[in-house]
């Protein structure tokens, strides 16, 4: 299992560019994102992580529609 963590420092914008690096780590498994600058939005880009079992949220403007909308597009997810 592997986890990458992103503090607050990270938003929506970063999550765009960050994306392609990630899929680089087929063993990635967590992410954690913490942080108000975390949306929808953000967790839209996320949907070619198809190897993602968990997305931990902390503190993020991310709503129940966002998750369940990415939920959808990530079979592997089993905790979000």
């Amino acid at each position: 299992m592997s986890r990458i963590i992103f503090r607050e420092n990270v938003g929506d914008a970063e999550l765009a560019g960050l994306v392609k690096r990630m899929e680089r780590f087929p063993n990635l498994d967590t992410l954690v994102l913490e942080g108000p600058k975390v949306t929808d939005a953000g967790l839209a880009h996320l949907k070619s992580l198809k190897q993602l079992g968990k997305i931990l949220l902390y503190n993020t403007r991310v709503t129940d529609q966002g998750k369940a909308d990415l939920q959808r597009e990530l079979p592997n997810l089993r905790e979000l």
